[in-house]
């Protein structure tokens, strides 16, 4: 609707250097929204897209409309109005020079944004992906703190004596390869010098914390995996990582958390919410992570501070968190509005990362397959494979405390030339076999167990 008020008030601008200078001005405009809104939050950044997508669609269509009427005018008659000409120029001709237009007028400005972002314009002074420790250090000097800041409580060492098959993850992903799943294409950016993180409800004390006060509290690192509930076999919405943050329980220690109190609603800067019951968010592994891999959070992954809540599934993980509200209810969430699970408990899994398609044994006749798996909190006992319609076999399992991070497995296979169905399932913690039913990720993730199909040459 914008576009055509837009188009019907500049069709008769009286010249060129007019149409120039209003498109000079429509850029202008569109260039300044877009860079307010790279850290805009709250409702300016809804005011801000809203007025942003009005201008920079509304612009090239209308830009558009009044070059094609031009062009059929310069090439018929002078008639006003390009729709009653008795011309030449079909309808399908017309449609195609404006599909031209909007083609290149939005390669171009792609482009065009594209190079800027690429050169810095407009990137928001935040310290995300840095060490931790230099952002420790620069703390120091920019508040003139006393002293240093708290050493976190390191991660369990993992041991080394696992020979993962060549093809299995790592056990902790890279923080360029973690998934990242938002309801938004626009990541907040929050400097951690503005940051604020307020806890109020149903508390004895309100609480305000800064990113100072955050990291002046004691701390500590834990490896854990974080999984998404559209995850399937089919894609990577799954990553494990060392994180470094603050037990959520310290925090509410410091407000006074009344009887009453069911639930924690979380939100973030970017207008995503959701909650966990109070007694997960008073387990002492649930986090206020400000860290990955020893870095301060990426951008896309919740900086300054995210929530890292184990044994449920990333939905309930809020990132860029803002606020920390203690209600009397059970409070339903962004995909909780939509159907989706509230308990979010994570189902266990295997999966067979290696081998694929179409293989070759070594020169000892062997084939390795191997793979990870997971199931929470309960941790994994066993993982066992089994080839085409056969019996179960053990595998080798990668055992190592804590629970929260996935374990790795591997078999020596040694087939025959042929064509294979390779199944994997997992026995958790308890003793209880990976569910075999195939059930879709809606709404409570998807079940039922890893299959692939080898050829071995």
């Amino acid at each position: 609707g914008f576009g055509a008020l837009a188009g019907l008030s500049i069709r008769n601008v009286p010249g060129p250097r007019t149409g120039l200078a209003i498109a000079v001005v429509l850029a202008i405009a569109s260039v300044a929204l877009a860079l307010m809104n790279n850290t805009a939050s709250g409702w300016f950044a809804s005011l801000g897209l809203l007025l942003w997508f009005s201008l920079t669609l509304a612009g090239p269509l209308a830009l558009a409309g009044v070059w094609i009427e031009r062009v059929a005018v310069s090439l018929n008659d002078d008639s006003p109005d390009w729709l009653e000409l008795n011309s030449n120029r079909t309808r399908r001709e017309v449609l195609r020079h404006a599909l031209i237009a909007g083609l290149l007028l939005g390669g171009g400005g792609w482009l065009s944004g594209t190079l800027l972002r690429n050169a810095g314009v407009g990137a928001p002074a935040t310290a995300d992906g840095i060490g931790l420790d230099i952002r420790r250090e620069e703390l120091l000097v920019e508040t003139m703190l006393p002293g240093p800041l708290p050493t976190p409580v390191p991660a369990i060492e993992l041991p080394a004596s696992f020979d993962p098959p060549a093809g299995v993850r790592a056990r902790n992903t890279s923080n360029a390869d973690f998934y990242v799943i938002d309801i938004s294409t626009r990541k907040p950016a929050i400097p951690d010098d503005t940051w604020k993180l307020t806890v109020h409800g149903l508390v004895d004390q309100p609480v305000e914390l800064s990113y100072i006060d955050l990291l002046n509290m004691p701390s500590r690192e834990m490896d854990g995996t974080l999984m998404c509930i559209s995850f399937t076999y089919g894609n990577d919405l799954i990553s494990s990582t060392r994180w470094t943050g603050v037990p959520l329980r310290d925090v509410l220690q410091l407000t006074g958390i009344q009887d009453t109190s069911v639930d924690l609603i979380l939100r973030g800067a970017g207008g995503y919410s959701d909650s966990i019951p109070v007694a997960k968010a008073l387990e002492e592994q649930t986090l206020l992570a400000y860290g990955m891999n020893g870095e301060t959070l990426p951008r896309e992954h919740g900086y300054p501070c995210r929530l890292y809540v184990p044994n449920i599934y990333g939905e309930k993980n809020v990132k860029w968190l803002q606020e920390i509200e203690v209600v009397d209810y059970d409070y339903k969430g962004y995909w909780q509005e939509r159907g989706w699970s509230d308990e979010a408990v994570i189902n266990k899994i295997a999966v067979i990362d290696t081998p694929s398609g179409n293989i070759a044994a070594d020169a000892d006749g062997k084939v390795p397959v191997g793979g990870v798996t997971f199931a929470g909190s309960r941790g994994v006992q066993a993982v066992r494979l089994r080839v085409d319609d056969g019996d179960w076999v053990d595998t080798e399992l990668e055992a190592y405390d804590p629970e929260l991070l996935w374990q790795r497995w591997r078999y020596d296979w040694t087939p025959e030339p042929g064509e294979y169905d390779l199944t994997v399932q997992a026995i958790d913690g308890n003793g209880v076999e990976q569910e075999t039913a195939r059930r879709d990720v809606f709404p409570d993730g998807m079940t039922g167990l890893h299959r692939v199909t080898v050829r071995v040459q």
